[in-house]
């Protein structure tokens, strides 16, 4: 065997473990409780990650770039439901086959969550972070 690939190999999974437990890919970003600074910062994470991709101001997310809403214009379809805990959520029709969301972090229409975008990659609930 050969003891170059064995030591390379404990390093690349030693590099993944270690970029995982300590939220090495999110992208981080500074929220605020001014709405014109919490602007800037949904826009830094928008440029970042795409469209659908806001600055968390709550949570265990928080100043972590997450796929949510803080106002209507945040949304494809038009409408940040200013309802849904723990982040806000855009609203989507799932008939559309998910092109009321965008595609940012594989967005789609959960018709599971009240008819709410959701992504793959880029979730906005608090038990998952950001890769």
């Amino acid at each position: 065997m050969n003891l170059g690939r064995v030591y390379h190999l404990h390093f690349t999974i030693l590099f993944c473990i270690i970029f995982l437990t300590f939220d090495t890919f999110a992208v981080k970003c500074v929220s605020s409780s001014d709405p014109i600074t919490q602007q800037s910062a949904d826009a830094g994470c928008a440029k970042a990650l795409g469209k659908g991709v806001v600055c968390s101001s709550s949570g265990p997310t928080i100043n972590i770039c997450i796929y949510a809403c803080h106002s209507n214009a945040d949304c494809k379809s038009g409408i940040c439901d200013k309802g849904q805990t723990p982040h806000w959520l855009c609203t989507c029709d799932p008939q559309n086959g998910g092109t009321d969301c965008y595609e940012t972090g594989m967005g789609f229409c959960n018709a599971g969550d009240a008819n709410h975008c959701m992504s793959d990659s880029l979730n906005s609930t608090d038990f998952s972070v950001p890769p």
